[in-house]
């Protein structure tokens, strides 16, 4: 789940940009972990609740979501699926590479 889009307005950056659209991208992996199928949807918030609405019309049940651990992602749980939340270093590079 992401910020989409926009144009630098303000200077500010990240969540409370000014300009940017917020949306959730959610992509289905082979058992190979290759890419199958991608859905973006906007979002009103980042909240328990949002999370939980979204989830429960997009996953299915029992699905393993991996995500970058902000508060509202155990909102996945409320929809019965597996929380994977992966910490990374923010602006930093970080060491785990989804995409090769």
């Amino acid at each position: 789940m992401t910020y989409w889009g926009g144009t630098k307005k303000d200077g500010k950056r990240g969540r409370g940009a000014t300009g940017k659209m917020l949306f959730v991208a959610a992509l289905e992996v082979s058992p190979k972990g290759r890419p199958l199928y991608l859905r973006l949807s906007h979002l009103s918030g980042f909240t328990k609740q949002e999370i939980k609405s979204w989830s429960s019309k997009h996953l299915v049940q029992g699905s393993l979501v991996a995500t970058d651990g902000l508060n509202c992602f155990p909102g996945v749980e409320a929809a019965n699926c597996y929380h994977e939340p992966i910490i990374t270093g923010g602006d930093e590079y970080d060491e785990f590479k989804v995409f090769t």
